[in-house]
């Protein structure tokens, strides 16, 4: 009685073997498949992150190129992050998901910049041959670079400080004052300030 159980045991044994993926057959590569979104808009200056993600096997890394100035991406995390320093406008960004095969997705991404904002609005009055001193004050992000013109002869712009400084030998009158504040993106924001001389 032995013979025939240890015979069946054997077909069984055979059957599992036929039907057991070998270790070659249970891990075959796929392509990787990008299952994320496209890229929202960044913000130049603000900081930025976004997930790429993918499936596939074996797990891909990740790479990306034509990503906008100060932005980067993480080859095995697949975050793109860091802070937008290029000019506001499109970009044409390339993803690669990277296992034993790769694939790429093209995708826009956008950089976006909010004008600068010229806070103040009017100038305190000068007098002539007396120091004067007064602050000009400009909000944005990126933080913008501040320009002042048309001032009255002895006062000049002191961009260090954001202030306009100096002993004005104009004679007495009303003056306009020209201010352009502008970020590294492009956009810009202009004002005219009256300033009297005494």
């Amino acid at each position: 009685m032995l013979v025939p159980a240890l015979a069946l045991a054997a077909g069984l044994t055979a059957g599992l073997s036929a039907v057991t993926p070998t270790a070659a057959e249970a891990y075959i590569p796929t392509a990787p498949v990008i299952t994320s979104d496209a890229p929202p808009p960044a913000m130049q200056g603000v900081p930025y992150s976004f997930q790429v993600t993918a499936t596939g096997w074996p797990a891909p890394r990740f790479d990306a190129g034509g990503l906008p100035a100060g932005l980067t991406m993480d080859e095995y995390s697949g975050v793109v992050s860091g802070i937008p320093k290029a000019p506001a406008g499109s970009y044409t960004v390339q993803i690669v998901a990277e296992g034993a095969l790769s694939t790429l997705n093209t995708y826009t991404l956008v950089v976006t910049s909010d004008p600068p904002v010229i806070v103040t609005t009017s100038l305190p009055p000068a007098s002539q041959f007396e120091w004067y001193a007064a602050k000009v004050r400009v909000t944005g992000n990126p933080l913008p670079i501040v320009g002042v013109g048309h001032l009255p002869a002895g006062l000049s712009w002191d961009a260090s400080t954001g202030t306009i400084v100096g002993k004005t030998t104009a004679p007495a009158g009303t003056y306009q004052v020209l201010v352009l504040a502008k970020n590294i993106a492009g956009a810009f924001s202009k004002a005219v300030l009256d300033l009297v001389v005494k």
